[in-house]
């Protein structure tokens, strides 16, 4: 199971926690013992299941708050979405308004990349993150 906690010894769980947040959403897991909290991590390159729990002391953890996260990354992603569906769209229909002969294939993707770069800042803002403070 990839979310069971390797225990130090004479260390006991005092709490563990699963939920599903949504239907669309994966479990969040955690736990929490007399001497760490056990956070779910992701491992960047893994052969089987990535899914991993990291042991944070509980003397590296003074304070532990709730903060809005930047939306930068998303409106890059979004401005990216929306010039390559553009761009892609252009491609696609130019041969058709300029009569060229041959087969054309018409795909949706194009708008469909248009209109999620305009709807991804509208879905990411307001997103909340934890935010740990060390000693």
């Amino acid at each position: 199971m990839a979310f069971k906690p390797e225990l130090e010894p004479n260390e006991k769980i005092e709490l563990q926690i699963a939920f599903r947040i949504s239907e669309k959403s994966g479990v969040f897991n955690f736990a929490v013992s007399d001497q760490a909290i056990y956070w779910p991590m992701k491992k960047a390159f893994a052969m089987n299941d990535p899914n991993y729990f990291k042991r944070i002391r509980n003397n590296e953890i003074s304070e532990v708050c709730i903060r809005r996260l930047p939306p930068y990354g998303s409106w890059v992603l979004a401005v990216l979405m929306v010039l390559s569906g553009l761009a892609l769209a252009y491609l696609m229909y130019v041969p058709l308004f300029n009569h060229e002969p041959g087969e054309h294939r018409v795909s949706g993707w194009p708008i469909a990349l248009f209109v999620g770069g305009i709807v991804l800042p509208f879905a990411a803002r307001g997103q909340l993150g934890l935010e740990r403070f060390n000693k």
